[in-house]
């Protein structure tokens, strides 16, 4: 394992398990922080692009629905995906 170089996001995938990097991504990362109450929302978006169904829909807390492309990439969840 190569650590001399190693970038942020597999730094941060590295220390601490996806929730704890997930959690940190919406609440210090982006600003204004995203209330965690989208945890799940987020959860469910990486899940499903992982799975390559990035036109399925997710329906949010505040009652609107969105694709789950839509949703990675209103909050910025790129460095998540594993593709």
């Amino acid at each position: 394992m190569r650590v001399k170089g190693l970038q942020t996001e597999e730094m941060v995938r590295f220390l601490i398990d996806p929730d704890r990097a997930l959690t940190f991504h919406l609440q210090c990362i982006r600003y204004p922080p995203i209330h965690l109450v989208w945890l799940p929302v987020a959860r469910q978006s990486i899940r499903l692009a992982n799975k390559e169904m990035r036109s399925e829909v997710i329906k949010y807390p505040n009652g609107l629905e969105r694709t789950v492309e839509f949703t990675i990439k209103g909050l910025h969840l790129e460095t998540f995906l594993d593709s």
